[in-house]
């Protein structure tokens, strides 16, 4: 179904935005995917494997203070190297605001690391509701900038606004079941 609402879409998306908008939006995609996979140094992999909840939530700890730390590294990179990573991109992507990089980065992996321990509870079917959830915010938002006429930063913010409500909806069914095993988590 996820899929299939993109699809339906994707020639209505083509006809309110340009090619170039396009460009700049999977430029910024491209950026957020190569970021987001190194955020928790692919700890999160070790979520599905590890043997008992506390470990898990162990690790889900680790993983959490790494998003932290490395997503702030990054933005502290952007800000004093912009000149540097805007000389790498081309022109046209420079509309693309540098603050919201590390930012849809972290809430990119978050959202990995979210399905990771739904993978490991076997909860396929909030996986599934999720992604619907992804690409039904994902085309509203990207349909309304698109009728404003605001260019790629409605594209994505498409993007980002998915993702961070999924998150955040994940984040509550998560800790609702599991809130109080939290003082067992150690380092």
């Amino acid at each position: 179904g996820a899929q299939l609402m993109l699809i339906v879409a994707a020639p209505i998306l083509t006809r309110l935005f340009t090619p170039e908008e396009f460009g700049i939006f999977a430029i910024y995609v491209a950026i957020v995917t190569f970021l987001s996979m190194g955020i928790f140094l692919k700890y999160e992999l070790a979520i599905p494997i590890s043997q008992s909840i506390t470990s898990t939530l162990s690790i889900l700890k680790l993983c959490l203070g790494l998003g932290a730390l490395i997503g702030f590294l990054i933005l502290v990179a952007l800000y004093f190297f912009e000149t540097e990573f805007r000389s790498l991109i081309p022109s046209s992507a420079h509309a693309i605001p540098l603050w919201i990089l590390p930012v849809a980065a972290i809430n990119l992996a978050f959202l990995n690391l979210w399905r990771f321990w739904l993978v490991k509870a076997g909860r396929f079917d909030i996986i599934a509701i999720s992604r619907g959830s992804v690409s039904f915010i994902l085309l509203f938002v990207q349909l309304t900038g698109g009728l404003l006429k605001l260019g790629s930063i409605a594209l994505i913010a498409g993007h980002v606004i998915a993702n961070l409500v999924t998150v955040l909806a994940l984040i509550a069914t998560v800790f609702r079941k599991y809130f109080y095993l939290l003082y067992r988590i150690t380092f």
